[in-house]
């Protein structure tokens, strides 16, 4: 059922049509009105409800060896801990690769086995195994090279390795070309050749995977009583699964869902010193939820190496005494700091130049300078998209190569992934790839204008207006504000976690009067306000980064006045009471 037909932010808002079926979860399981609601918006039987809200990693996880090659690299890395050999694990600098690469690097460690980790300059040697990364690797002393989330499309420079008699293992979840890498050992569950299932794990998943088979075959031949090694403890690793898994927003489904449960159940132990460290800089003084990992954490994880400290992060997560895991989270927790500084400095300057040069009457915002980083321009673009509404390129300008690098973000009916191919093959890009709303690609500054007009007019076949570019919003309810309690609020947290494949419940209030509507936070880009609604009830509410923004501006522009909001619903933990808030993910006139 269609709610909002345009909203302040070109949405449609839609319920869910599931009443029945929620009506057979309460009669059949006993489970609360609230969610039996949110659940039926999200399975399709009640077969399925058991493995969503009590999902055990023993039912869902299959043998790791049905992977293809899982067991060739348990083989090779067997034999190196059992022969000294040198072993180097080269990782992304994301969140999925750092956290791989720490409990891979930790348990090897506690096998006595030779190990090196080599986190690559996002900066200087780019993404994964590049031509830079593989000549500053060949000067180290290694056997065996470990590619954790990254190497599926690293051909040439695996052939290299192999012609310098390394052993080469890649453990990796991204898209797999028709020619494959030609490693020893290729783990990877989007092979058209693996049918393990596995499709959904991301890296940090894989790797506990590879653990979990290693360990059992090193427990079958008694390695650790004849090397006087006391057991590992694998389940101890599951935090930094849950981080990994929640920062690179997979599936929250099966093994997925089962890993993130169990993972928060030990970090709200908070045994890890790093991750307890860190969340006490950020001063979380409440049990750790999947939003604490998705919106506290990984982006402090992810601040390192945006902002040039490539090993900052790993060299947390690895930290042994409480001295040096308080420094390195209070330099993380600056750097991230520096890092949304930087962010609001650059969305400002974008919105100047887009509105100087009148570029928002173009098909697409395509704008960029030699003074942005090009390691938040993907977040900048995605904001600047829901400034305008419109398919939006930032790019960061190297003078000293005269090329650009570009992030894209695209909005509903607009294939940008489709587009930035067919100017590949026109010969408008050095590289660029991705999918329909999110793309990457470089380009030389001799190209620029040309990629424009061709971005522009190929996007403007697709544009025919915003109203035929509208998205979508998924409501699960509608509610009036006094139905919003802690019971309510607690009965939806039960439901964790949210994520991808199962998604964070949106709720309509309508007819709702915003009251002291206000910009907040030290570059004034969030709004608070108070909502009010029958009976004189009222919440606090919240809206994150939306200024400047469609939104943001509705919302300023509707102090003390009747609207209709979409919101989500957290309770928050403040001087030692908790209290609900409203996030306000969207809103619209009563009448729209």
């Amino acid at each position: 059922m269609i709610l909002k037909d345009k909203s302040a932010t070109f949405k449609q808002w839609i319920k869910y049509d599931s009443d029945d079926l929620a009506e057979q979860f309460t009669r059949i399981s006993n489970i609360p009105k609230v969610s039996a609601t949110i659940l039926a918006n999200r399975v399709d039987s009640i077969n399925m409800v058991d493995s969503f809200l009590n999902p055990k990693i023993k039912t869902q996880m299959q043998s790791p060896l049905l992977l293809k090659d899982m067991q060739t690299a348990c083989d090779i890395l067997l034999q190196a801990i059992q022969t000294n050999q040198q072993v180097l694990i080269l990782s992304d600098y994301d969140v999925d690769g750092i956290t791989s690469a720490t409990i891979l690097s930790k348990y090897l460690k506690h096998m006595q086995a030779s190990i090196q980790v080599y986190i690559p300059d996002r900066y200087t040697e780019g993404y994964g195994l590049s031509a830079l990364s593989l000549s500053n690797i060949l000067k180290l002393k290694f056997d065996v090279l470990i590619l954790l989330d990254n190497g599926s499309s690293s051909i040439t420079e695996v052939a290299t390795l192999l012609q310098h008699n390394k052993q080469v293992i890649i453990i990796d979840h991204h898209a797999v070309d028709v020619t494959m890498p030609p490693a020893q050992a290729f783990i990877n569950p989007k092979r058209v050749d693996d049918l393990s299932k596995n499709e959904n794990l991301c890296t940090v998943g894989l790797v506990f995977l590879y653990i979990v088979a290693l360990n059992r075959i090193i427990q079958n031949e008694n390695y650790f009583i004849k090397n006087s090694i006391n057991p590992v403890n694998i389940l101890g690793y599951l935090d930094l699964v849950a981080l990994g898994t929640v920062a690179d927003m997979v599936p929250l489904i099966g093994l997925n869902r089962a890993y993130v449960l169990q993972g928060i159940k030990i970090l709200q132990q908070r045994n890890n010193l790093p991750l307890k460290t860190l969340a006490d800089t950020l001063k979380i003084n409440k049990p750790l939820e999947t939003q604490d990992l998705a919106f506290s954490i990984s982006p402090c994880i992810n601040a390192g190496s945006r902002m040039g400290f490539n090993t900052l992060s790993f060299d947390l997560l690895n930290a042994s005494t409480e001295e040096d895991a308080l420094k390195l989270a209070e330099k993380v927790v600056s750097v991230n700091n520096n890092r949304k500084i930087e962010e609001d400095k650059i969305i400002q300057a974008a919105v100047q130049e887009i509105r100087e040069q009148n570029l928002e009457n173009n098909s697409i915002i395509f704008v960029g300078s030699k003074h942005w980083i090009a390691g938040v321009i993907g977040i900048i673009a995605g904001r600047v998209k829901e400034i305008y509404h419109l398919p939006t390129c930032i790019f960061s300008i190297d003078t000293k190569t005269n090329t650009a690098t570009a992030s894209g973000r695209s909005i509903t009916g607009v294939d940008l992934g489709n587009i930035i191919i067919a100017a590949k093959q026109k010969g408008l890009l050095i590289k660029g790839g991705g999918h329909s709303q999110a793309v990457g690609f470089t380009f030389h500054l001799s190209k620029q204008e040309e990629l424009f007009q061709f971005l522009n007019q190929k996007i403007s076949s697709l544009l025919n207006s915003k109203e035929s570019n509208i998205g979508t919003f998924m409501v699960d309810n509608i509610l009036n504000i006094h139905e919003i309690n802690q019971n309510f609020t607690r009965e939806i947290q039960k439901l964790q976690p949210f994520g991808n494949f199962f998604a964070e419940p949106y709720f309509m209030l309508p007819k709702v009067v915003l009251k002291n509507v206000k910009q907040i936070g030290s570059m004034k880009n969030h709004i608070s306000c108070e909502v009010y609604g029958n009976y004189n009830f009222k919440l606090k509410a919240f809206c994150y980064k939306c200024l400047p923004s469609l939104l943001g501006e509705f919302l300023l522009k509707s102090n003390e006045s009747p609207v209709d909001l979409l919101v989500s619903i957290q309770l928050n933990f403040f001087k030692g009471k908790y209290y609900n808030n409203l996030i306000i993910k969207d809103a619209a006139s009563c009448d729209s």
